[in-house]
């Protein structure tokens, strides 16, 4: 009877957690269309206006990038017909890679975008700029560049991951060929109002909010190691 009733508990207290969490997504959806950075606040202001914990808030702000952001995987990887030289694609749309006008961005524009927007939201955050080296190992740093945010919340610095929360598969399979980047950089060419919708195909990878750091230390390699966040004074340490 007893383990009937923790159980009975633990599942409840899912519930309560997952509906929580699916009652921000469906809200965030209904937020208000913006088309640059100077209407950013109103998007913060309504996205957060109906929470009191700076969990939530930090969480419908990373849904709202989770929705609205595309990773622009052909600025970080696409190469010349050669084969020898990158080339910034993004800079083919107008708004010279603007993340809120082009909706495009790498791992290190989404951090700072939700660096930006959870400031707006008073609440404090780092980018954390490192690499993804599995295991450790960091002679992979170098072919692996990443960025992610250490967000001020409960008192303590928790990891989280706004490129990853995106779904890796899903971040890389919106744009799979240079012909189809094209036809979608003309399409944001002629938007007659400049506006994009919400991609409400996409979820969050919870896994990737407030990551125990036990976990992100697999992969996640910090430049500066006091990120890691693996010691409890690390945590709790607001510099």
């Amino acid at each position: 009877m007893r383990n009937f009733l923790g159980l009975f508990i633990l599942l409840w207290a899912c519930s309560v957690w997952g509906a929580g969490y699916g009652s921000i997504d469906s809200y965030v959806q209904r937020a208000p269309e913006i088309k640059n950075h100077g209407q950013l606040d109103k998007v913060v202001h309504y996205i957060t206006k109906k929470y009191q914990k700076d969990e939530e808030k930090a969480y419908a702000i990373l849904t709202w990038i989770v929705h609205n952001i595309d990773y622009d995987d052909f600025y970080y990887r696409q190469v010349d017909n050669d084969l020898k030289s990158r080339r910034d694609l993004s800079r083919k749309i107008p708004e010279q890679g603007d993340i809120i006008s082009t909706r495009l961005g790498v791992c290190k524009d989404i951090a700072q975008l939700y660096a930006e927007m959870l400031k707006k939201a008073d609440i404090d955050s780092r980018v954390i700029h490192g690499c993804l080296a599995p295991k450790g190992d960091k002679s992979l740093c170098q072919l692996n560049p990443h960025a992610w945010n250490a967000v001020w919340i409960e008192k303590q610095w928790e990891l989280v991951d706004p490129t990853f929360a995106m779904g890796q598969a899903q971040v890389l399979q919106d744009i799979t060929s240079l012909r189809a980047y094209d036809r979608k950089v003309k399409k944001r060419q002629h938007s007659s109002n400049g506006t994009y919708k919400s991609r409400t195909d996409r979820k969050v990878e919870v896994k990737w909010f407030m990551t125990d750091p036990k976990i992100m230390v697999q992969d996640h390699q910090p430049s500066d190691a006091k990120w890691y966040l693996t010691k409890k004074m690390d945590r709790k340490k607001k510099d």
